[in-house]
């Protein structure tokens, strides 16, 4: 009973399971996952009572008492209503300015920021952040309380994707993280910086910098940051193309999200487990994350958020074909987007950040000012030993300048150390996923052959016991000849199974030599129902055949759409009752360029235009549809369909043989001439199977016409 549940909920998060490492996999997950959702609820009352507790404390308090439960609440708040959160902290400042306490009146800008961080809104964020680090450094506080602020600012200019802007702040307080063994701050640079690397293409050097910031944060014990530091690992993966990989971390962290009821990250999570199914062409498991995305983008009240969802909504529709639909939701991102407000939360980010370091100048000038003022005076007061003092003060400034150097040298020691810790890490990360790799090829290679071994050991053992029979026996005529009508059965068996192996071995070696002619469509599918007649008749079924009135041309291989069509014509003969109609439709049809990937301007470009002007990013193509009225499709059956040696849960009527590799070799031949082939399919209500391949051209054609006019 337990495995069938775990089955049900891996079709449910589009995770194949047709071989052991997967459903084992799959186990470790279920049971990490039930283990966390049993203490869901627990969690959610734990966090209810604990707000709940937070504000009838502060219903009973008065004056300077209520600055620490208003901070509490925003804090609790940030990721859960990040709103709510803004509200709480604009009290907490106020109350902190009315009784002129710096340390407190920096600690609600700070926790201020955070929540219009979370809301989307950087320019007000930022400004939160620098007024922070501002009263901070004037008034001499904790360099970690600094360093917390310059790594807040950091962030905001990663959101707004300016890696180098962000790279300043960073660094400074990674240098006091270090300095002051704060292994949290610590923590919150390396992740930040690994985004950094992110924005820059450095997946690699990215994962590294996760990695060790992961460490800190187990070692700390901060479950929501150990989530939010996973669905970051999970992107590394995901730009390095490992998208299984990515789903783990994604699906890691998005427990522990929702573990802590944390709406504004699920989200995001989310967002980014969708662009794995779509990667991976699962639609129908992409549209149910995106859907759950923007519900908890629209409850966390992210703007940041809402946008990414609406954009993953956006390409999930396309990829549906409902381009509408994808329309539509690029529309709602365009009105989300709201392009003055973005130009000038980045002009008030700028104008902060001018402000910044225009102060420390100044600061700087003051204070060189009143150190040659206070130079002047000793000088004046000095004049007989002025230049026993310039000795000495140049002695004391060469050794201050080599002991700087000394520890500029050992910095940089430091830093190329780790840069090699890094590359270690990573080198062995992916020593060890080429391991496993080749290790699923392997095993994937043995099963290949146990199975290929099996469907041949039954013929030739047929063949092998009819002949020793014909040795040591007599046998009439009529009997030698049903004899022999067995081993031409089993012999046709052999053959079969060996062409197929042969064809998947060619094709997935590529040494299949496939070349792209233009041809008539109409002709070559009417050809290959003429000679599927005879089949049909035997089994009583008729042959329906639907052609369109104007000629269509295809420009591929015509040998491999033969052989597509044929065998997808000669399942639907197997597997459909006697009597019964099998419906063939030739038409054309049309979707997106997939020669290029989209960029969100081109996407926002097309929802302006309009339908009308959808031409040129629309590809035509030539669409095969082989209709038949059989048992149908499972969902397991759909799960597995074009793998090889498939078993299907519909058997042949008539006990005809089945090698299991037609429909793998229909998948790979498609894929291989650059078009798409899909199944709709009900479970007892038949099957049609769809086939697309490139359009000739007009040009083609004509081209075609004219060689063929010059060889008559």
């Amino acid at each position: 009973m337990g495995i069938f549940l775990f089955i049900h909920i891996a079709n449910w998060f589009g995770i194949p399971i047709h071989n052991r490492s997967a459903r084992r996999w799959l186990c470790i997950c279920m049971i990490s996952v039930f283990a966390v959702v049993s203490l869901r609820s627990f969690a959610q009352e734990r966090s209810n009572e604990r707000i709940d507790s937070l504000t009838q404390i502060l219903a009973s308090q008065t004056g300077a008492a209520q600055y620490e439960t208003l901070v509490e609440l925003c804090w609790e708040y940030r990721a859960l209503n990040p709103q709510q959160a803004v509200v709480y902290g604009r009290q907490a400042l106020e109350i902190s300015k009315q009784y002129g306490i710096t340390k407190n009146i920096a600690k609600a800008e700070r926790f201020l920021g955070v929540g219009y961080r979370n809301l989307g809104d950087y320019g007000s964020a930022i400004g939160h952040f620098f007024t922070a680090l501002s009263i901070d450094e004037n008034n001499g506080e904790s360099p970690v309380e600094i360093g917390h602020s310059l790594n807040s600012i950091g962030r905001i200019f990663i959101l707004q994707k300016k890696p180098q802007e962000a790279l300043g702040y960073l660094d400074r307080a990674i240098s006091i993280a270090e300095k002051a063994h704060d292994d949290r701050l610590l923590a919150y640079c390396l992740v930040n910086l690994g985004d950094v690397r992110h924005l820059q293409g450095q997946y690699s050097e990215a994962l590294g910098l996760l990695l060790r910031g992961l460490k800190l944060w187990e070692k700390l014990g901060a479950e929501t940051n150990i989530a939010a530091t996973l669905s970051s690992i999970g992107l590394s993966f995901y730009e390095l193309g490992d998208y299984k990989t990515a789903l783990e971390y994604y699906l890691k962290a998005l427990v522990l999200f929702e573990h802590y009821r944390q709406p504004h990250d699920m989200s995001g999570t989310l967002s980014r487990i969708t662009s794995v199914y779509l990667a991976l062409g699962n639609t129908e498991e992409a549209t149910k994350y995106a859907e759950r995305a923007y519900q908890y983008a629209q409850q966390a009240q992210s703007r940041q958020q809402i946008k990414d969802a609406l954009w993953v909504l956006a390409e999930t529709a396309a990829q549906r074909q409902d381009y509408q639909q994808s329309l539509e939701y690029h529309r709602l991102l365009k009105e989300a987007s709201d392009s003055l407000y973005t130009e000038e939360s980045a002009r008030q980010t700028a104008i902060y950040s001018a402000r910044y370091e225009h102060e420390r100048k100044v600061e700087q000038v003051a204070l060189l000012e009143k150190e040659t003022e206070q130079y002047s005076v000793v000088r004046n007061v000095l004049i007989a030993g002025a230049v026993l003092l310039i000795i000495s003060l140049l002695l004391l400034v060469n050794r201050f300048r080599l002991k700087q150097e000394s520890e500029r040298m050992l910095e940089v020691r430091a830093s190329e150390l780790a840069a090699a810790n890094t590359q270690l890490r990573v080198a062995k990360l992916e020593i060890e996923e080429q391991n496993r790799m080749l290790l699923d090829l392997d095993k994937e290679k043995n099963e290949f052959l146990g199975i290929a071994a099996h469907d041949l050991k039954n013929p030739v053992s047929a063949i092998q016991g009819i002949a020793e029979m014909l040795q040591h026996e007599d046998f009439s005529p009529a009997q030698v000849k049903k004899l022999s009508a067995v081993i031409l059965d089993n012999s046709r068996r052999m053959f079969e199974l060996i062409t197929n192996l042969l064809d998947v071995n060619a094709i997935e070696s590529g040494n299949l030599a496939l070349q792209s002619v233009v041809f008539n469509a109409n002709v070559m599918l009417s050809g290959v129902i003429d000679r599927f007649e005879q089949p049909a008749l035997l089994k009583d079924i008729h042959i329906e055949l639907t052609l369109p009135e104007q000629h269509l041309f295809v420009f591929a291989d015509n040998y491999a759409t033969i052989q597509i069509i044929e065998n997808l014509l000669s399942n639907a003969i197997k597997y459909s009752q006697p009597a019964q109609v099998i419906r063939v439709r030739l038409k054309e049809s049309q979707i997106l360029q997939t020669n290029r990937i989209w960029t969100r301007e081109e996407w926002l470009k097309m929802s302006d235009e309009g339908e009308s002007d959808l031409d040129e990013y629309i590809e035509k193509c030539v669409r095969f549809e082989i209709q038949d009225f059989g048992p149908g499709l499972t969902e397991e059956d759909k799960a597995h369909l074009f793998t090889k040696f498939a078993r299907l849960s519909a058997q042949p009527t008539a006990g005809e043989h089945s090698t299991g590799l037609g429909l793998s070799i229909v998948k790979k031949l498609t894929d291989t001439l650059g078009g798409r082939v899909w199944c709709d399919s009900a479970f007892g209500h038949g099957a049609t199977f769809i086939v697309e391949l490139p359009q000739a051209t007009q040009e083609q054609v004509q081209a075609m016409q004219e060689q063929q006019e010059a060889v008559v």
